[in-house]
């Protein structure tokens, strides 16, 4: 195997033992485990652990920003509407992309770890990305304008753990999508268009 292609297995394989661990518990026996390589190979491939758990969480944030965010922005209207197919296209990453999503969960609340910084990182990239669109909402009249753009941005982004808190208690899909409609609509949306929307809360 390539080099490059065995530092993907491993990094795959970590993913999946960073999820089933924690990142903080997560060690390379357990892991050249998974990946069936000899410790040796793996600390040739990732010297330590810090590079290792580097690479995982670039990894997960590349995924999240460019294969979800990105992605969902780019196939439709800007604005409201966008914010809201993130949001779906996260819920239903869900199932398929579990691993990603337990060890972005675990990220996020590692306050006390040395991966914190790297989190903040990731959540202003992830705000950098929405409040441009809620701008444009706001704009467009969609958006309360009472309600910073960056802090409507915090919102959308702190959605995404209400999302997955839905997902593992099992709640069906389409709860959890009624609830993002909720979130977009009756949090973020002017009164007057809130007022007059078919999709507002009851």
């Amino acid at each position: 195997m390539k080099r490059q292609d065995r530092r993907i297995q491993i990094r795959d394989c970590a993913l999946s033992v960073f999820a089933a661990e924690g990142i903080a518990h997560a060690n390379h026996t357990q892991i050249a485990k998974a990946a069936g390589v000899s410790l040796p190979t793996l600390f040739y491939h990732y010297p330590n652990h810090e590079s290792l758990t580097a690479a995982v969480l670039q990894f997960v944030s590349k995924f999240l920003l460019e294969e979800i965010a990105q992605c969902a922005i780019s196939e439709g209207p800007a604005g409201l509407p966008a914010i809201q197919r993130v949001l779906t296209r996260f819920a239903h990453s869900l199932g398929v992309h579990n691993d990603i999503v337990t060890v972005w969960l675990d990220w996020s609340t590692a306050r006390a770890s040395p991966v914190w910084g790297e989190y903040l990182k990731f959540h202003t990239s992830a705000c950098d990305l929405i409040e441009p669109l809620i701008r444009q909402a706001q704009k467009a009249g969609d958006v309360d304008t009472e309600l910073g753009s960056t802090e409507a941005a915090i919102i959308v982004v702190g959605a995404a753990h209400m999302i997955t808190q839905m997902s593992l208690v099992g709640r069906p899909p389409e709860e959890i999508e009624k609830a993002i409609r909720r979130i977009t609509i009756g949090v973020l949306m002017c009164p007057g268009k809130l007022l007059t929307n078919k999709l507002a809360p009851s």
